[in-house]
């Protein structure tokens, strides 16, 4: 049993596995806490600005290289360049350990709560953000994009791993190709601009997050697998 498509994928090219029967069950999510909030009253509550566009970035380790910070860097530089109007618009929110020497280097202004241990205070900072950005270059099915999407903030991430089981490129978020700095850059731009395409999106994370991933969802399948195994063993 596996978690993602992509990792039932990897076991079937074993030697051992590849005869076998492999189903892909993904983790669930806890839909009622990490839900959508009210922006306004959040930043509020956190002394975060009000009319600016935040995007997010969350990471245990920041620095850990499989996180591609570098290429979040890189990206927000491409932006920069690119897109001078939006200066004065966007504000970066980075949770997780972070190196001092590292802030300086960020393209935007930038806010660091630090490692957030609380699950409520985690999906409040999702809730109140606009975007949810993940350069990972290695990676499964992130709970970070799970999490952000359940509250819904769409996603920006590499399609890598099984990311692409959460986020459907130009529906409910923005598959970048992987290690492409560019293309995330794009994928930034087409949603940081664009109100209506951003909201949309937002909905559809959402929408997803509750068809795949709720607990309800998710045991159900489970129950299913179990029902199958008990029948098979009655002969």
């Amino acid at each position: 049993m596996t978690c993602s498509n992509w990792l039932r994928e990897v076991a079937k090219e074993s030697s051992l596995l590849k005869d076998e029967t492999i189903i892909t069950i993904p983790n669930p999510i806890n839909t009622e806490e990490y839900k959508p909030q009210s922006k306004s009253i959040l930043r509020k509550k956190y002394n975060l600005p009000s009319d600016k566009l935040i995007v997010i970035f969350a990471a245990a380790n920041i620095q850990d290289d499989r996180k591609g910070f570098l290429y979040l860097l890189k990206s927000l530089s491409i932006m920069k360049q690119k897109h001078p109007t939006l200066d004065e618009k966007i504000e970066l929110l980075i949770l997780g350990s972070f190196k001092e020497e590292a802030k300086a280097v960020l393209p935007y202004p930038a806010h660091f709560p630090g490692y957030i241990s609380n699950s409520s205070s985690m999906a409040e900072y999702y809730a109140l953000s606009d975007l949810f950005i993940t350069p990972s270059i290695e990676d499964n099915l992130p709970n970070t994009i799970m999490e952000s999407m359940s509250c819904g903030v769409p996603a920006i991430a590499f399609d890598t791993g099984g990311i692409s089981d959460m986020i459907h490129h130009l529906h409910n978020g923005y598959l970048a190709k992987l290690k492409s700095s560019e293309d995330m850059a794009e994928g930034i731009s087409i949603l940081l601009t664009n109100d209506s395409l951003r909201n949309k999106f937002s909905e559809e994370s959402r929408k997803l997050v509750l068809e795949k991933f709720s607990f309800g969802i998710v045991t159900q399948q489970y129950q299913s697998v179990f029902k199958k195994c008990l029948e098979v063993k009655k002969y």
